[in-house]
């Protein structure tokens, strides 16, 4: 089973959110502010929300598909989908050694 999450592919996620939001932020700060515009763009988002929430495998398959490509494009070796990184000392939990990355 691969890890569904990586620190790649979320910061993806964050970013992907962040720029549905942006066109919603500069119309409310705007001098000639168009309501019914921004109303439309914010039902929007909330449909694409919904949708994300009702089909989360298939997110979380586009996230790490994309994270995949930005990875390859910047020269990355490691798959991104590889074993989780081990740290040495762990002071909360214990941190058993594995050989999957399940």
């Amino acid at each position: 089973m691969k890890p569904r999450y990586t620190e790649g592919s979320v910061v993806m996620e964050r970013a992907k959110y962040s720029a549905l939001l942006e066109p919603v932020v500069n119309a409310l700060q705007s001098i000639a502010l168009d309501v019914v515009k921004t109303s439309q763009h914010v039902k929007r988002i909330l449909q694409l929300l919904k949708s994300h929430r009702d089909n989360p495998e298939r997110v979380t398959d586009e996230i790490i598909k994309d994270a995949t490509v930005v990875a390859e494009k910047v020269g990355l070796e490691e798959d991104i989908t590889s074993m989780p990184r081990i740290v040495g000392k762990q002071r909360h939990r214990s941190n058993h050694p594995t050989e999957s990355p399940s």
